[in-house]
């Protein structure tokens, strides 16, 4: 099983190398690109230290490259570092949630993720596990603006009959089945665009220490309310001298440490 595992992700690694820098048009200074083939050959060095580091600084400098990303991820796993590897890979998700190789990789290290603290998950938790998570925006207002196009086509249609049957006295057409459905779906895609925005104005970070203290306040002296182990993922609040509200998304909510978080997504508050 183990050596299964490992021949998982050297394949996707190789594959990702490959690709990396071909598919991001916007990277131009070289120095991205050094940093991750160095971190990429370390890797296959099985120096997965100096990989990691190599493709941390690589991320610096270029923090929408999918690749830098996912294979930073690879490396903090081999590490044993399942929080970062974890964030490494909801980040990349959340610029691309076509991208299948991580999302793999995240399901597998799942199960690893402890949920203890994590409260009863709301109807939204649920919701963007299920849909907001797997489609981007640009899909959902193209898939909007063809239900609009269909739907007022179909409608238009529709009213233009009963209006020729009106004038000519003739029977009017049946009822318009398929125009009602195509409301329907157009309601719900506008329902999930909703969603989207709104979850993009709710920035979640992942915990990437062994663990982490919330407190009731901002500070150490502040009573501990609970544990959060590494991988967890938490919605952030605000942030303030190094101390970070956050919420579990069963609404659970504390104070913890920034550098225990490492953010995945939405927009940033700071």
């Amino acid at each position: 099983m183990y050596s299964r595992v490992q021949f998982f992700f050297a394949v996707i690694l190789l594959v990702s190398s490959s690709v990396a820098f071909s598919q991001e048009p916007q990277i131009q200074l070289s120095t991205p690109k050094q940093l991750y083939f160095e971190g990429v050959k370390n890797y296959q060095s099985k120096d997965y230290k100096k990989a990691s580091e190599s493709f941390r600084m690589a991320f610096e400098k270029a923090p929408m490259n999918r690749s830098i990303l996912f294979n930073w991820g690879l490396s903090e796993y081999q590490l044993g570092h399942i929080g970062m590897a974890a964030a490494a890979w909801r980040r990349t998700l959340s610029m691309d949630p076509d991208f299948g190789a991580a999302r793999r990789a995240l399901n597998f290290i799942s199960p690893k993720i402890s949920a203890a603290n994590a409260g009863e998950k709301s109807f939204f938790e649920t919701f963007r596990s299920i849909v907001l998570q797997n489609v981007t925006g640009m899909q959902i207002g193209l898939l909007g603006l063809l239900l609009f196009i269909v739907t007022g086509w179909t409608w238009l249609s529709y009213f233009g009959k009963h209006r020729r049957a009106l004038i000519e006295q003739k029977s009017f057409p049946s009822f318009p089945v398929f125009s009602v459905i195509y409301v329907a779906l157009l309601a719900l895609t506008l329902f999930t665009g909703v969603g989207k925005i709104y979850d993009f104005f709710q920035p979640r970070a992942t915990i990437v220490t062994t663990s982490a203290s919330v407190f009731s306040g901002p500070n150490d002296k502040s009573p501990t309310l609970f544990e959060i182990s590494e991988g967890f993922e938490v919605i952030l609040r605000r942030r303030t001298q190094g101390w970070s509200q956050v919420a579990s998304p069963g609404g659970l909510s504390g104070w913890v440490k920034q550098e225990s978080l490492f953010q995945t997504s939405g927009f940033h508050r700071w």
